[in-house]
């Protein structure tokens, strides 16, 4: 796949709240594959804020307690308010914050580096700030419904419309992607 699709998925990414770079798209084929994928996809996220609530606590805890172990520190000692820079140490730094994204979640943002030491990002600097970068926006259409098959679909639509300069009505679903941002 090609820059042009890079672009439609970032834009997708965008209006869906979800991760879709960690995906295998060789096996995506035409725009119905991609909304299958989507609708997946939004179906995992949550839909009112309690769910969020909840799954913004249970990510918390797996945040906090990959902390008490790497460091050896009581989990009772750290609290969503934990600043993250000063436990770690310079030269393990890097090693942690990788881990943490490859065993937690490739939502965490890599680190930055400032001269000859790598920085955490500023809005990852805390467990809490960390766990935002998890959990992602709840997942609702425009109009605060679930996504559905159909809004899906013409949110798909008008995105590769708008990107493409081709009108909605010539875009074909069964099309290859490849033709379509080719």
């Amino acid at each position: 796949m090609g820059l042009d699709f890079a672009h439609f998925l970032l834009n997708v990414d965008e209006e869906f709240n979800v991760d879709l770079f960690a995906h295998d798209f060789s096996k995506i084929s035409t725009l119905e594959d991609f909304i299958t994928l989507l609708e997946e996809e939004t179906a995992k996220s949550p839909h009112t804020q309690v769910e969020a609530d909840h799954l913004f606590q249970e990510k918390f805890l797996v945040i906090q307690n990959f902390f008490a172990e790497e460091l050896a520190i009581d989990p009772s000692h750290l609290t969503p308010e934990t600043q993250v820079a000063p436990l770690l140490h310079s030269l393990s730094r890097r090693r942690i914050w990788k881990k943490l994204r490859e065993e937690i979640s490739p939502n965490i943002p890599p680190l930055r580096w400032t001269l000859l030491f790598s920085t955490i990002p500023k809005d990852c600097n805390s467990l809490n700030g960390i766990t935002r970068c998890i959990v992602r926006k709840i997942s609702l259409d425009s109009e605060s419904k679930v996504w559905t098959r159909e809004t899906i679909t013409e949110a798909v639509l008008r995105i590769a419309s708008e990107q493409t300069g081709i009108p909605r009505e010539k875009i074909s679903l069964t099309e290859n992607v490849g033709k379509v941002f080719g």
